[in-house]
């Protein structure tokens, strides 16, 4: 009985193992999920830059639109690098459940 006894044992120590693995892989994909909506976050927020300029109407015209196109060219650089980041994110996040299955 004593091969009985280690065969049990080697058993319930599978379990435990497997029990732990995939709580672990629980707690990892809730994380990659919650930088995924932190990221989904900041790609909603816009920062504003607020400038103020005394000119005359055409230097006031010519300021604005290069500000729109530095903000919009900083956008879209920015918006790169969140997507990106939630990419990588979803993708830890998907192999964390691919893990779990």
């Amino acid at each position: 009985t004593d091969e009985q006894q280690a065969a049990a044992a080697t058993t319930l120590q599978a379990a435990q193992r497997g029990r732990a693995a995939r709580a672990k892989l629980r707690a990892d994909k809730a994380a990659a999920d919650a930088k995924v909506a932190e990221l989904d976050a900041q790609l909603a927020t816009a920062e504003v830059e607020v400038v103020h300029f005394d000119g005359t109407e055409q230097e006031q015209t010519a300021a604005t639109k290069l500000q729109a196109v530095q903000r919009g060219r900083r956008a879209r650089t920015d918006v790169g690098q969140l997507r990106k980041q939630r990419e990588s994110a979803a993708a830890a996040s998907a192999a964390t459940a691919d893990s779990l299955a």
